[in-house]
């Protein structure tokens, strides 16, 4: 930003809202940083961020960096090139990320068809994807629901729907590899 002449604090300022906390927590934020006559809104990581962005009033320009969730399918976005309305941004294609990931697992160890998946509620779609790439590679899949931010990775792996994982697959999202996990 400063070599396009910004400088926080004397022209620009950057106010953060966090969207883990909560629905009403996110919208609340996002009406927050309206009321306070941003020119723009980044929308970054799971899909409520961009749903209490572009619900705000009065509209402002959002900008989106979709992680895990296609912004197509669910509307916000016409294409990247004339996305339309008053968003625009990165769509990070997760979904498909995630059959080419497991497909190239399954060539890296093919004797291994047990194949445990780290998810939660926010990467559902990402998953969704995974899971149909597994069923159609004929693997045995073990999905290993994480709850509630921080996850307990360990507790994770000793629930009985983890069976004896011998290989896992976590859809990519900054809370799951941003903690070190040994055992995955």
């Amino acid at each position: 930003m400063r070599k396009l002449g910004f400088t926080e604090g004397q022209n620009l300022t950057i106010e953060h809202r966090p969207t883990g906390e909560g629905v009403a927590k996110a919208f609340t934020g996002a009406n927050e940083l309206v009321a306070a006559k941003v020119d723009v809104i980044l929308a970054d990581g799971p899909e409520i961020a961009l749903q209490a962005a572009t619900a705000a009033r009065p509209v402002v320009p959002v900008v989106m960096l979709a992680n895990n969730y296609n912004p197509f399918d669910r509307g916000y976005v016409k294409t990247l090139v004339e996305p339309g309305g008053n968003v625009t941004g990165v769509f990070y294609r997760q979904q498909e990320l995630a059959a080419k990931q497991i497909e190239l697992l399954v060539e890296a160890f093919p004797t291994r068809t047990r194949l445990g998946v780290l998810w939660d509620s926010v990467s559902e779609d990402t998953f969704q994807s995974a899971e149909r790439a597994a069923q159609a590679m004929r693997l045995s899949l073990r999905p290993v629901k994480l709850e509630k931010p921080p996850h307990d990775f360990e507790a994770a792996f000793r629930m009985p729907s983890a069976g004896r994982i011998r290989q896992c697959f976590g859809p990519v999202k900054p809370r799951i590899h941003s903690t070190s996990h040994s055992d995955c």
